[in-house]
């Protein structure tokens, strides 16, 4: 079972959608397109709640732009929506779309891909790898610490070392060579 945000399947679905085309190449081992078919059919319902769920924030927060296009011969042009939108309330637009990405989704009997599966595929950049995160087999990966912990060295507790008073001592020939010199 794989287990992540909604945010991170939208992420992923270039480039799921990518291997998804190499598929149809056939550039793609058997087992990996097996394993991909397997993840797009389950990915289908968030995808397409993902969509529904989009739309109307849009027709919530947003007006639809429209073009004039003449709908039936013979008549005046009519303005008919062309599916896009103008954000009105941005800040409203990015509280319910944080919502929406925010929800946990569960993909259960689908396998992750492995190095092997996706060997020799140079249409796939790092973004794409990056993306496919949470479809990529991460067994054979070291787990990376929650936190780094800080270096450092606890010490005892020691006293203060004071340096050793030496008292200084004239010496009788130096004090006169001083002296002469102070009095020229």
């Amino acid at each position: 079972m794989i287990r992540m945000k909604l945010g991170a399947l939208i992420e992923a679905e270039v480039a799921l959608t990518k291997l998804d085309l190499l598929s149809k190449e056939h550039k793609l081992s058997f087992k990996a397109t097996y394993k991909l078919g397997r993840i797009i059919k389950k990915i289908q319902p968030d995808l397409v709640d993902y969509y529904t769920e989009k739309k109307k924030i849009l027709e919530l927060v947003g007006k639809e732009k429209t073009e004039l296009k003449v709908v039936k011969e013979g008549e005046a042009p009519q303005e008919v929506g062309i599916g896009s939108y103008d954000i009105i309330d941005h800040e409203k637009w990015q509280k319910y779309m944080k919502e929406l990405v925010g929800n946990d989704i569960e993909l259960s009997n689908i396998f992750p891909f492995t190095v092997e599966d996706l060997e020799g595929i140079t249409e796939l950049d790092t973004d794409d790898f990056f993306q496919l995160g949470n479809f990529l087999d991460q067994s054979d990966t070291e787990a990376e610490p929650k936190e780094r912990k800080k270096i450092s060295v606890t010490f005892d507790k020691v006293e203060p070392v004071l340096p050793e008073v030496v008292p200084v001592v004239p010496i009788p020939e130096v004090l006169e060579e001083v002296q002469s010199e102070v009095a020229e």
